[in-house]
């Protein structure tokens, strides 16, 4: 089900992205991965306070996700939460400080 999930990801289908990594979460919640792709396609969505609650989830399962954090910096900042968003960017480049985006 998991490449399903990122077959449609790489199609832009994030409606059905999000049903898919929606359902892969609730077989198995502990799956970090699941939860940072459900906040990809929340985010494409447009749904970034939802996005936030996924990258949390994933970060709460995977510490050290250095594209979570950032993936969870854009959603932040496109709410307009800067301070934030800074701290976001800030913990991928401690993890990772080559990383272009953040």
């Amino acid at each position: 089900m998991f490449e399903i999930g990122v077959f449609f990801i790489e199609k832009g289908a994030y409606d059905a992205v999000d049903k898919v990594f929606d359902r892969i979460t609730q077989l198995d919640p502990n799956k970090a991965t699941a939860w940072y792709n459900k906040g990809v396609a929340l985010v494409k969505l447009g749904r970034y306070e939802e996005a936030i609650e996924a990258y949390d989830k994933a970060l709460e399962l995977d510490p050290n996700d250095v594209t979570a954090w950032a993936n969870k910096g854009v959603a932040l900042v496109k709410l307009g939460r800067y301070e934030e968003a800074i701290g976001a960017y800030d913990k991928a480049l401690g993890l990772d400080p080559k990383l272009a985006g953040a």
